[in-house]
Parts: structure tokens; C-alpha cells; sequence
């Protein structure tokens, strides 16, 4: 299942029945790209001389893709020759295909075929449990189900099977899913790799014509047949101005089913989708009607339009299955209405009753209910339950609100509290409240409900990040203000009662990541959640409401006997407590181990610990894996991001720099037994082999720091990372510039640009020697364009001494 979390409007949604973490969501600015073009380079090589005066369109000309192919053969050829200096036996090539081993891995045994199976997921109704499969080999992947109610009966694995759909990843993307509420349909956006295909004329010349690169398709589980929803006008036929690939830009974000219309007529389903305007930018909700008897839907309608540039719309069903809710987010407020049966009308052709009217014919009249009008400096997220499911409970909203210090506006916390606030219920903070309330009550006045979760000394160490709904009781994500780690609570709906939920037996627990698998069924009393580590596969746990007990797998996480973490707080240049998490094997000796700092620090978002295969290879070969945790991210809470963005996004630069500092500190070395300098074949004599390495939005932190203390870091990759600051947050026509101003600021004012100006990547490249640097651009990625990387590299390459 998909939720809305915190700044996180576009997502790369995995699908609802399936998936082992249905919940995850993706960053602004994270990179959808999946080409396998790329550039690669180093100080020690050249792009010519016309690079730099390449089109802002992120489509490269055969002969670009050839320098390219040839740059990375360089690079790749240099970085095996510093590899093979410093330690000895390892070639990319093993590394690779331990990779492949290590992504292989299931949650129960190390696999060394070429087929996955990812934890299951039960259905909406609790009839169905859904699964997948992946090959790896041939690149694609499969959905089924089994029915629950029936039993084995003695079959075969293969014939309890039922198969759902498949998925081609060298024809299509992973595309947003979902499932109708009776699980008879599954709707899924189809986005198809290349949006033209060529034909050869009878003269031998080639012809490309134009294809529709995205369609709506619903899928019939029980007859394996799809019906296509017509999308008027998906396509420009000419590129806009604005347009970064040619006129086919990707126009629609999002598809989901909502409620049944009628309890007693089950083929009748809403359906929801979102549509992106020239830049981009989801800002409209269309919906229909879906007949799975005659299987035709009626003609979409637009139901919600936001012309604000930097509000971003979506939709998601929720929980109950009851309503759907219409989100419009900024990065400052946010605004949510709901859609139920009670909200949807159909009328046939002349405006009557259209109930007993021919499908065709009908029209579908929306009006959204209002959850809460729009108020700057407040964020408010909500899910409902079902009042059938919920035993007389009236209170099937649920609410989780807080609010944003704007320090470029004024705002303090006293004003917006005491507006959001009433005298009867405690004022809303910087931090997540949850409350609860009746739909029936919206839109809401001045009181944002009951609170649900009540304070108490615990409570002031720790702050909620996410929660899970449920019939019977509530999960709430929660984090340490210390140092970020993670904890499950469980809080019971009717009697108000909390428990923690354990999971510290795993090992190391304080480094892990925690996040719930799913969990579409609202009446389950079992909640299901994912134990991971950088390093380590994924462990499947689940947890009984009602016994509490928490099934505990027959192994703990697969290298917990020889892995080593630590988190540590480190000090940056201001005083701050910077969260440092390491991870290493025990089996070396710790003399001149290779460190790779990642840093991110950016949107509110938290560094991703979860499992990464291309990871695993390099600490089983000595390598240290650390994470910098610096001010930007949430890690610590609202205020640790707020204190990392605007005017202040310098902090996270020194917070980075204040960890690869702190590799070179005696208490580094008593903590994790690394000593440098011992070895003859080091590249270094006197320092650690520090890599500095970044995705995305992260390369803003780590590319500062390069410019800031090149020596600190004997090499970095930079793979996709955003590093022209200021151009893009002056050029308004990109589908993410006025959205990002609450995070960057706007060049436009005085304090913004000076701060930008401060730490921009590209603005800051000095005459100076800077460490070998590998680039790594997606020629497909609209969020972050390859000229980024391209431009960055020309510029260091002209300064590196």
C-alpha cells in the first residue's frame, strides 16, 4: 500500500499486492531513470571541446554516446588500477558478480539461482495473498495470488497459484498499481522504455512514428483479460519549450481504484488518476466509472485542478477502502479532501438520473469533501478507517499534524499554534501530534480532533515519524532525538494503551532500517514490518496485536556474527551532534581499511539504510561502509532538517565534512580498530583512503565538500547528483523550481542567492587539486539532467591542478 509521507510527492510506487515494501516512496529530485547510459569520467581526461554548449535536451546524438562509452572505458580502467594497488586480488569484475549473489538473497536462505520471491502480502478483503517473483536473468517479473479460503486441497504449489499479470523491465518501467477493493481488477500505468518505435520504409530508409508511451490498463485477475481506459490528449504531438525530451514527456503520475458505488452491485468501480501539466508537475485529478459486467468505463472528467507551481497533487485510497483522498502539497501546507460514495454522483446525457442509463451515456459528477482548508506554515496527513469494520467506532479519521518555523516569512511557533489550536486539546508542534475525529465532522474548524497519543516521558525522546492504520489499533513510527534510532509502538484504538514493539534481539538494532511491508488489510490483526541493513538482506517480522508476540525467524540477519556497526555522534564545527553510522567485517585487521562516506542531507528525508547488494562486496573485502546523517534529512527531527535548508543549507556541508574529519581521530581508531599508515601499498602514508559518494540531491553536500576540503577524500562518485544550484533554481520553467524554493530558496532575493552562492557545486570549483572523480549522469532523467554531470566535470577538469 501506498501512503503519503512527509515531502514525499513523486514516489516510484511498487505495487499494492505484492511488493515486500509496498510503502516505499521516493524522494523529489530521486532519479526514475533506469537507461543503462551513462558517462563516467576522471581529472585525467578530457570531453570535447562542445560539450559544455550542449541543448538543454537530455537526448545525446550518437557520436555523444560513443565519447561517452569511451570516457567510461578510461575511467573504469583507472579505477582498476587503484584497486588492484591498494587491495590486491579484487577486480570489478568479482565484485560484480558477487553483487548478483548477494541480490539474489531471500529473507531465509542465500540463493544462488536467478529467481526472487519477496514476502507476501494479504489483499484488501483478506481472501487473497499476493506474491511475485523476479527473474533476474531474463529482467522481469510476475504477480500472482492464492486464495486463502480454499486450502491447498492437495494441489501442487504451481496449480494454487493464480497468476495476476507480468512485468517486462526491458519494455516497460515499475509503474504505479493498484487494487480494486473487491480484488477482482488490478489497474496498472504502463510506461513503455522508448516512446517511438522505427519501421523500414520500402526504399531502406527508416521511419520512427510515434507510439503512446503510457496506458491505463485494468486487468480482469479471474479471465486474464485487459481493458485499456482512453486518456485523452495523454501527449503533446510537439515539443513545449519547456519539455526536456522531445515533446514525449511522461504526462500521467499516479492510477488508483477507489470505492465500490454499491454494496449490492460490485462491478461498478471509481477509478482515479493524476495528469502532469508541460513541466511536469502532477496538478490534476481525473476519474471514471468502471463496469467490470460489460467491462467499459464512462468518459473521464477532471475533478481537481491546482495551478500553483509549487503544490503537487495526488491520490491515494485509503485505508478502509471507503474514500480516496485528493492531496495538494507543498513543501510549506498541504490541503486533502476526501472522496467517498456519498461525494460521486451519475447522471446519463441530459443531466438526469443516470443510474439505469447505458454506461456510455453516463457522466460522473465529483465533489470532494474537505478535510482541512489550506494554512501556511501547517502540514497535516490523514487515513480512515471503515465504519463497518470499525464496530460503532465513530472516529475513522485519523490525523497526524505539525508545523513549519518559515523563517523567511516570520512565522513562530506561538502565531500558528495558536490558530491551529483550540484551548480544549494540546497545540499542534514542530513534531507530528496524532489525532483522531469523524469524517462526518470535516471540514475541520480550528480543532484538528482528539489526541490520540498521549505524552508522557518516553514521549519527549522520541518523535513520530509515520503510521500504520488499522481496525483495532494503531502502529506509529517512531525516532530517537539523540541519535536517530528507530522504534514500534502500538497503541489500542479503544482503550488507549501502548506497547513497544521489540525487535532488539536481531542484533545491532540501533543501525538498522525499520519499515512496514504493506500491510493492505485494514481488519488484520497482524502487523507485518522489515528488519534491514545496508549490508544485510531483509527479514520479514510480524506482530500480533492481541498476543503480543512478534514471530522471530530462525536466524538472526545473515552477517550479524561477523559484521560490526556502530553509530556514533560527531562533533561539527558549530557543536551539533552529527549521527555517524559505520558498518564493517570483523575478519580484517582494520590496518588501512577503504572508508566510502555517503552523504545525502536533503527534502526532510532520511538516509536509506535499506539493503544494497553493489554494498555487500566491499566490506566483505575490508572496505568500511559509513553513512553521514547531517542536517537536512529528518534523522533527528523537523528542527534537523530546517537547521540543513534555505539559508542554512551550509550546515550539512560541514556536518559531512566534520565526518570525514573524524576518520582521522584517535577515537575513530580505538572505536572500530582502523589504523593507517602501516602498509607499504597504501596509496596513502598518513591518512585514510576516504571515498566520498553521493546520489541525487546529495551531491549538493558532498560536491560542496570537495570544493571546501578536496583533501580530505582520496576519491568520490557522484552518480545522478544535482550540482548547478543556482541555475536551476533561477530557471522557473523546470517542473520542480518553484516547488524546491521552500528547500533552496529563491536566487531572486538577496539572502537566498548570497547562500547559494556559498555552496553551490559549480559555482565553487577552485583552481586546486581535486581527487579522482567518477560521474555518473542518466541521459533519461528529467528530475536531474545528465548536464549537470557533464558541465561539473568540464569545469573541474579546466581547475584541477
Amino acid at each position: 500500500r501506498t501512503r503519503i509521507l512527509m515531502n514525499k510527492v513523486f514516489r516510484e510506487r511498487t505495487i499494492q499486492v505484492s511488493e515486500s515494501k509496498c510503502s516505499a516512496t521516493a524522494k523529489i529530485r530521486t532519479s526514475s531513470a533506469k537507461s543503462s547510459r551513462s558517462f563516467h569520467s576522471t581529472p585525467h581526461s578530457y570531453f570535447q571541446e562542445d560539450l559544455l554548449t550542449l541543448s538543454p535536451s537530455p537526448s545525446p546524438s550518437p557520436s555523444l554516446i560513443k565519447i561517452l562509452k569511451d570516457e567510461k572505458q578510461n575511467a573504469v580502467r583507472t579505477i582498476d588500477q587503484q584497486l588492484q594497488q591498494y587491495v590486491p586480488g579484487v577486480s570489478r569484475q568479482s565484485i560484480e558478480s558477487e553483487i548478483l549473489k548477494a541480490s539474489i538473497e531471500t529473507s531465509t536462505s542465500t540463493s544462488t539461482s536467478t529467481t526472487t520471491s519477496p514476502p507476501s502480502e494479504i489483499g484488501p478483503t483478506g481472501n487473497y495473498e499476493y506474491f511475485s517473483h523476479d527473474n533476474l536473468h531474463f529482467g522481469t517479473r510476475s504477480y500472482h495470488r492464492k486464495d486463502l479460503r480454499s486450502g491447498d486441497g492437495g494441489k501442487a504449489k504451481e496449480e494454487q497459484e493464480q497468476f495476476v499479470f507480468s512485468i517486462n523491465f526491458h519494455l516497460e518501467e515499475l509503474g504505479p498499481m493498484s487494487l480494486s477493493v473487491d480484488e477482482k481488477y488490478a489497474v496498472r500505468l504502463v510506461t513503455f522504455v522508448s516512446p517511438t518505435r522505427t519501421r523500414s520504409n520500402d526504399n531502406g530508409s527508416s521511419n520512427s512514428k510515434s507510439t503512446p508511451r503510457q496506458r491505463i490498463l485494468i486487468r480482469n485477475i479471474a479471465t486474464g483479460k485487459d481493458h485499456e481506459v482512453k486518456v485523452p490528449n495523454t501527449y503533446k504531438c510537439a515539443p513545449s519549450p519547456s519539455s526536456t525530451n522531445n515533446g514525449m514527456r511522461r504526462q500521467l503520475s499516479n492510477v488508483e481504484f477507489g470505492p465500490i458505488l454499491d454494496d449490492h452491485d460490485d462491478s461498478r468501480h471509481t477509478l482515479f488518476y493524476t495528469e502532469c501539466d508541460e513541466l511536469g508537475r502532477p496538478h490534476a485529478v481525473f476519474a471514471c466509472i468502471f463496469d467490470g459486467t460489460s467491462n467499459t468505463n464512462t468518459d473521464v472528467e477532471m475533478i481537481f485542478q491546482d495551478s500553483s507551481a509549487s503544490n503537487f497533487v495526488d491520490v491515494q485510497r485509503t485505508k478502509g477502502c471507503e474514500y480516496v483522498a485528493i492531496h495538494s502539497t507543498s513543501k510549506m501546507s498541504n490541503e486533502i479532501r476526501l472522496v467517498g460514495r456519498d461525494c460521486i454522483h451519475i447522471m446519463d446525457g441530459d443531466g438526469g438520473d443516470g443510474d439505469d442509463s447505458d454506461i456510455h451515456m453516463q457522466k460522473i459528477k465529483i465533489h470532494p469533501k474537505l478535510v482541512r482548508k489550506r494554512q501556511h506554515g501547517i502540514q497535516y496527513f490523514v487515513d480512515c478507517g471503515s465504519n463497518a469494520a470499525d464496530e460503532g467506532n465513530t472516529n475513522d479519521l485519523i490525523i497526524m499534524a505539525h508545523e513549519i518555523r518559515d523563517k523567511g516569512q516570520g512565522y513562530e511557533y506561538s502565531e500558528i499554534a495558536a490558530v491551529a489550536g483550540a484551548s480544549d486539546h494540546p497545540l499542534i508542534g514542530q513534531e507530528l501530534s496524532l489525532f483522531e475525529d469523524s469524517v462526518e465532522n470535516l471540514p475541520q474548524g480550528k480543532s484538528f480532533g482528539r489526541p490520540l497519543l498521549s505524552k508522557d516521558e518516553s514521549s519527549l525522546h522520541y518523535f513520530i515519524e509515520n503510521m500504520e492504520l488499522f481496525a483495532t489499533h494503531v502502529v506509529v513510527f517512531e525516532r530517537s532525538f539523540v541519535d536517530g534510532v528507530q522504534r514500534l509502538k502500538a497503541i489500542d484504538r479503544k482503550s488507549g494503551e501502548t506497547v513497544i514493539i521489540p525487535f532488539d534481539y536481531i542484533g545491532h538494532d540501533r543501525c538498522l532500517q525499520v519499515s512496514a511491508a504493506g500491510n493492505i488489510h485494514y481488519q488484520s490483526s497482524i502487523f507485518t514490518f522489515i528488519v534491514e541493513s545496508p549490508i544485510e538482506h531483509p527479514i520479514t517480522m510480524h506482530y500480533d496485536f492481541f498476543s503480543r508476540k512478534l514471530s522471530k525467524p530462525a536466524h538472526k540477519l545473515s552477517g550479524s556474527s561477523r559484521y560490526r556497526y556502530n553509530r556514533t555522534l560527531v562533533d561539527s564545527d558549530d557543536g551539533a551532534k552529527v549521527p555517524l553510522t559505520t558498518m564493517f567485517d570483523e575478519n580484517f585487521d582494520g590496518v588501512n581499511r577503504p572508508i566510502i562516506l555517503i552523504g545525502y542531507g536533503a527534502y526532510g528525508e532520511n538516509q536509506n539504510l535499506s539493503y544494497e547488494p553493489a554494498l555487500r562486496p566491499l566490506v566483505d573485502r575490508g572496505f568500511m561502509i559509513s553513512f553521514c546523517h547531517g542536517r537536512g534529512g529528518r534523522e533527528l527531527g523537523q528542527q534537523w532538517h530546517e537547521d540543513g535548508c534555505r539559508l542554512r543549507k551550509i550546515n550539512g556541508v560541514n556536518d559531512y565534512l566534520a565526518c570525514a574529519e573524524y576518520f582521522l581521530s584517535k577515537e575513530f581508531s580505538a572505536a572500530t580498530n582502523c589504523k593507517f599508515g602501516q602498509k607499504k601499498e597504501a596509496l596513502t602514508s598518513n591518512r585514510p583512503f576516504v571515498v566520498a559518494k553521493a546520489f541525487s540531491a546529495g551531491g549538493i553536500v558532498v560536491g560542496a565538500s570537495l570544493n571546501k576540503s578536496p583533501q580530505l577524500f582520496q576519491c568520490a562518485s557522484l552518480t545522478n547528483c544535482f550540482l548547478d544550484v543556482m541555475g536551476s533554481m533561477s530557471n522557473s520553467e523546470l517542473h520542480l523550481t518553484e516547488h524546491e524554493w521552500d528547500e533552496f530558496g529563491n536566487p531572486q532575493e538577496k539572502e537566498a542567492c548570497l547562500s547559494i552562492t556559498n555552496y553551490c557545486p559549480l559555482m565553487n570549483i577552485q583552481k586546486q587539486t581535486y581527487p579522482p572523480i567518477l560521474l555518473n549522469g542518466a541521459v533519461d532523467d528529467e528530475n536531474v539532467p545528465f548536464r549537470h554531470s557533464l558541465v561539473f566535470g568540464k569545469k573541474i577538469r579546466s581547475h584541477s591542478e
